[in-house]
């Protein structure tokens, strides 16, 4: 069976690398999106500057954007992920900085 390194993006393998490119860039922006289809699409909209990141399903991306919430150090973080039916079923979910697309 083959490795699909994706299985192993994790909300906090995220937040070490946003923390180590941060130390690079000081003023780096951060976007995260639920897959890799995303990134292609997010990645053509926005400038050379903004990194483009996955976290694989809107759990995961709802997850770190928790976990950025409370981490001081972490500026500059959008998330993006589709708005499905959660509206209706589960309510929207107050996150800072995550936005829906229809």
């Amino acid at each position: 069976m083959a490795v699909n390194m994706s299985d192993y993006i994790s909300p906090d393998r995220s937040i070490s690398e946003m923390l180590m490119l941060r130390e690079v860039d000081k003023d780096a922006i951060f976007i995260y999106v639920e897959g890799q289809d995303d990134i292609k699409l997010i990645s053509r909209l926005v400038k050379p500057n903004v990194h483009v990141g996955f976290c694989k399903g809107k759990k995961k991306v709802c997850e770190l954007m928790r976990k950025v919430e409370n981490n001081s150090r972490l500026k500059n973080v959008v998330a993006l992920v589709d708005k499905d039916y959660d509206e209706l079923l589960h309510g929207d979910p107050s996150i800072e900085n995550l936005f829906y697309t229809d």
